[in-house]
């Protein structure tokens, strides 16, 4: 669960990042500014067709909800008993079912596995890392210039709405994404305090892993 919520991660951090404002000089712009200078909070579905050949593929289908919160690198991911707290150094996974929370370094040196792992990072460079490769009125289907697990990302938009409606990631593993998203809301700039987790805010009852 934690490694499809890690893909989740990535795609909604893929929706929210200023980054992509490059692909786009009219539909994206609005959204993209309430991004740049507000703290972004949405709520969502999800639904993971995994490959045939994936190790996942015996799970089948994987479907969920979340809440989001996102700050410029800084995030809070919270769904199906699943925190995950990031302020793009250093990220906290918590599990309140298995009391168990693990915390973990964002790290210097990128690879395909490390933008799956901590999604934030693909924040510091997607406009260098995705480019358009088309788009129409409601529709702007992206794609990498750099290994990052998604092959493919499609973001889809309803009519007033303040942000993608839906959004479809074709994994490198054959995979499959889909997320839906409402209730989008914008909020003055947080504390940054508020993206990080205070190990002593756990009691003696959790495990604590600590890989800093």
């Amino acid at each position: 669960m934690v490694k499809i919520l890690k893909y989740f991660c990535t795609a909604f951090l893929i929706l929210c990042s200023g980054g992509l404002s490059v692909f786009s000089q009219n539909r994206l712009d609005g959204f993209f500014g309430l991004i740049d200078s507000s703290c972004a909070s949405f709520k969502c579905t999800y639904s993971l067709v995994p490959s045939k050949n994936s190790a996942m593929s015996r799970v089948g289908t994987v479907t969920g909800s979340a809440s989001v919160c996102i700050q410029g690198e800084a995030y809070v991911f919270d769904g199906d008993g699943l925190v995950i707290k990031s302020d793009g150094k250093e990220i906290c996974v918590i599990d309140s079912n298995a009391k168990e929370a693990v915390f973990e370094s964002v790290p210097e040196d990128l690879s395909e596995a490390d933008f799956l792992q901590n999604p934030a990072l693909l924040i510091c460079g997607l406009k260098d890392n995705f480019r358009l490769k088309s788009s129409s009125a409601e529709e702007f289907v992206l794609e990498p210039v750099v290994d990052c697990g998604i092959v493919e990302c499609r973001l889809l938009f309803s009519a007033n709405a303040q942000g993608p409606s839906s959004a479809f990631f074709k994994l490198s593993d054959g995979g499959m994404l889909e997320v839906k998203m409402t209730d989008y809301a914008f909020h003055p700039e947080r504390s940054s305090d508020y993206f990080i987790q205070d190990q002593s805010s756990f009691d003696s009852d959790w495990i604590l892993t600590d890989l800093r």
